[in-house]
Parts: structure tokens; sequence; C-alpha cells
């Protein structure tokens, strides 16, 4: 299979409807699609919706990339770094609603290590993902 990010870039792109984008891309020759898995980056509340709207283009779904806006904060023992817990927790389930394979988890930024905490979380997740056959990759 051969896939594509669909959002061709941030931002500029986004003149083009996603159900527009994905039968471009699926005349374009590919056969299946990453998706941005958050209402960031301008994606809206509906980015959900982009699962059958890729589907109906005859597109498979690749992957789903988790947000990357609170990462830095996976081993915070905070209200936020249980946020960042919880979301990626919430895209296992989603994953598996929405039969996605996998999902992509960008790893804290080097200035930000992960501590015990971040890798019990960390070790929950992975093992929720596998009881669920679910893939993680992790980005850096």
């Amino acid at each position: 299979m051969v896939g594509i990010y669909d959002c061709f870039g941030y931002g500029g792109s986004f003149d083009v409807s996603f159900e527009d984008r994905y039968k471009l891309i699926k005349w374009a020759g590919f056969d299946c699609v990453m998706l941005w898995w958050s209402d960031k980056f301008g994606r809206g509340t509906g980015y959900q919706e982009d699962v059958r709207l890729a589907q109906n283009a005859g597109l498979e779904i690749e992957n789903m990339h988790t947000p990357v806006h609170e990462q830095n904060h996976l081993s915070s023992d905070d209200l936020n770094g249980e946020s960042v817990y919880q979301t990626y927790l919430q895209c296992v389930e989603d994953c598996v609603d929405f039969h996605i394979p996998t999902m992509v988890i960008h790893l804290p930024d080097d200035q930000y290590p992960v501590n015990e905490l971040g890798l019990n979380r960390l070790q929950n997740i992975i093992h929720k993902a596998e009881n669920e056959e679910i893939q993680i990759a992790f980005e850096i």
C-alpha cells in the first residue's frame, strides 16, 4: 500500500475540503491515508468524520497521529500529565471504534525526559493497545 498524510502540510491547504482532498488522494494513486487525530492545526471538531470521508473515497486508514500539544507533559505529576495520558488512552479506544490499526505518538522533547511516572503511563498505554490489537508507533 502507498499512503500519504491527508493534510498536504499544515494550515494553508485547508481551502480544499477533506471530502475533495480524499478523492484527489485516491485519484493520485494512493491507497491509504494517515489522519491527524485532534481538532488542532485548523482541523476543527469534525475530525473523526474524516474516517468515513476517506473510506467513501476508497482509501484505507493506515494510522492516526495523536495530538502533540501536550506530549512534553507525559511525565508531569499534575493535571497536564494526566490529560496527555488520558488523551493517549482515548486514542487507543478511538482506534478500536474506528478500525484504525495503528496510532502514532510523539515522545516528549529531549528537554522533558521521561521519568518513572512517564514510563508507567507508556507501559499502561502499550498494554491497553496490545489488548486491543492496536499498534503504536513512537516518533521522536
